[in-house]
């Protein structure tokens, strides 16, 4: 070899090293593979694709509508490519790994096509110029072919792991829906395909955070829990987490909050932007009923609590009431715990209660838990309505609806005989009115301990403000009219009995129901103290 000679070929070297440490800088940034196609693009002068192995464009540059011979294979407005035969036969058997690489005529363009690898199918890539073939082109589009491979692997490793994700965490929301709905056997088979295990005994917890906080949340309940927890992003609130944890002995002796709750606790302290509701230990039939403590107990977590709060008890007015109110709320609901539709493909009744109990806790976010499209959510309230020959709207009607469906969900207060049925030889038990049931001294001292912390406050503010909201069915707006306050002063106000009463008032699941039975209790007695 010639000095001269010597002399070009260490240039070249220098040239493909150069050109490689661009490349490697190129496909190392967060968009690596467009940005690779871009740099060799540039490097020739002309265009740069890559190819899945179904002859589908993944990236190109220049763009759509550059003229370039792989544009029949571009993605659609949709940003979905077709899966179309290359515009080339040999393009075609390069994707197939029948060749490793070929140079095509494609009008004014000189295509060089090249395997990324060694799958078959597999993806190519793709290099074009106008009208002349690239000098020293293989070592250069060999290293880019290799480059490109490893940024594909890893993008389809992400892709995969974010599907997996996705499913994963759509499983877990199906699984939430049917301990919400009752059905503890589909749950179990559900959860069954995932970890962990549903617990028997557990706590729910609500965690409020930005959307971006999530992910650093559900670790630290996976790291304390030891991966026991189940946390479910909620599918009605964007913001929320709700996790449910695993009871331990710890957390059984130990009164407040259990080791995920004070976990949560210190996460929120450092944050400052999380507040976590926690409510008491349920078994896992009764999950409605930790999400509603857990939601109540979040609207307690103020900054003044330190962003963390649990759930103060109160006895369930359906226990108050006893065995003696089923009637009533079978009566109340009869017409849908005994409606057969017509057409298989239709609601039961089943279905029917199911969405009369999501639409009281949730109201516009009903669609959104029950995974329904919002016309289907409207014709099943027409439905209900027609059944029960009533208008699902006034605050007094919903309450009572709310407290019929609780009793009968809680097998408590179930009386012996059965749900209401043909009971034998047995006398059917009496039907008592709401205002009869409301009359039980015992239903008094619930509604008192229940209004109780308003008197902290005092009457000037508290209990105006809450009868206010309550006689005008909870609407905001008329509420601040009748205050003469500002819609914005009403919102206010009404926060502020949130954290009084620790429980959820503007948001669903909401305590405006039991307040509403709690006054009318109230001023049931007051009535008859004054009568007599």
């Amino acid at each position: 070899m010639t000095r001269t000679e010597a002399t070009c070929s260490q240039g070249r070297d220098a040239d493909q090293s150069a050109d490689l440490r661009e490349m490697q800088r190129a496909v190392g940034n967060r968009d690596g593979a467009r940005r690779l196609l871009r740099w060799l693009a540039y490097r020739v002068d002309g265009g740069a694709a890559l190819l899945d192995g179904h002859g589908r464009l993944r990236y190109a540059f220049p763009g759509a509508g550059s003229g370039q011979p792989w544009a029949a294979n571009a993605p659609d407005e949709t940003g979905a490519a077709a899966p179309v035969r290359p515009w080339n036969a040999d393009v075609q058997r390069v994707l197939d790994r029948r060749i490793h690489s070929c140079i095509v005529d494609a009008g004014p363009h000189k295509v060089h096509a090249v395997a990324m690898n060694a799958d078959a199918p597999g993806p190519a890539l793709l290099v074009s110029v106008r009208g002349r073939t690239l000098p020293g082109v293989g070592g250069l589009l060999a290293d880019a072919a290799r480059l490109l491979d490893l940024r594909w692997r890893a993008e389809e490793a992400e892709r995969r792991y974010r599907t997996v994700a996705a499913a994963d965490a759509r499983v877990r929301e199906a699984v939430l829906h049917l301990l919400m709905a009752g059905a503890l056997d589909s749950a179990g088979r559900v959860a069954a395909a995932l970890t962990p295990r549903l617990p028997d005994q557990m706590r729910v917890l609500v965690v409020e955070c930005p959307p971006d906080h999530r992910d650093a949340v559900a670790r630290r309940c996976t790291d304390v829990s030891r991966g026991a927890a189940w946390v479910v992003r909620c599918p009605v609130y964007e913001r929320h987490l709700i996790i449910l944890a695993p009871t331990t002995e710890d957390d059984e002796v130990r009164p407040g909050p259990s080791a995920v709750g004070r976990a949560l606790r210190e996460l929120a302290a450092e944050s400052g932007e999380i507040r976590v509701g926690e409510g008491l230990g349920v078994p896992l039939h009764d999950t409605p009923a930790g999400y509603e403590q857990a939601f109540h107990a979040l609207a307690k977590a103020g900054a003044d609590a330190g962003g963390h709060a649990v759930f103060d008890p109160l006895e369930e007015l359906s226990l108050v009431l006893g065995a003696r109110a089923h009637p009533w709320a079978r009566a109340q609901l009869g017409p849908l715990l005994d409606y057969l539709p017509e057409r298989r493909q239709d609601p039961g009744g089943r279905e029917l209660i199911a969405t009369l109990r999501s639409w009281l806790d949730f109201r516009g976010g009903t669609a959104r838990q029950l995974k329904l499209h919002r016309n289907t959510v409207s014709g099943r309230l027409r439905r209900i309505e027609e059944l029960l020959g009533l208008q699902l709207s006034g605050l007094d009607v919903l309450a009572r609806l709310h407290l019929a469906l609780r009793i009968l969900a809680d097998h408590r207060c179930t009386p012996v005989g059965g749900t209401g049925g043909d009971t034998g030889s047995a006398p059917a038990p009496a039907v008592l009115d709401l205002d009869e049931l409301l009359s039980d001294e015992r239903v008094g001292h619930w509604a008192d301990t229940l209004l109780r912390p308003l008197t902290t406050e005092g009457p000037d503010f508290s209990e105006p403000t809450l009868r206010a909201w309550l006689e005008r069915d909870a609407v905001l707006e008329d509420t601040a009219t009748a205050l003469g306050v500002s819609v914005s002063g009403a919102r206010k106000r009404l926060l502020k009995l949130e954290r009084v009463l620790g429980r959820s008032l503007l948001n669903g699941p909401s305590a405006r129901y039991d307040l509403a039975i709690a006054v009318r209790a109230t001023d049931l007695r007051e009535g008859r103290a004054s009568a007599e």
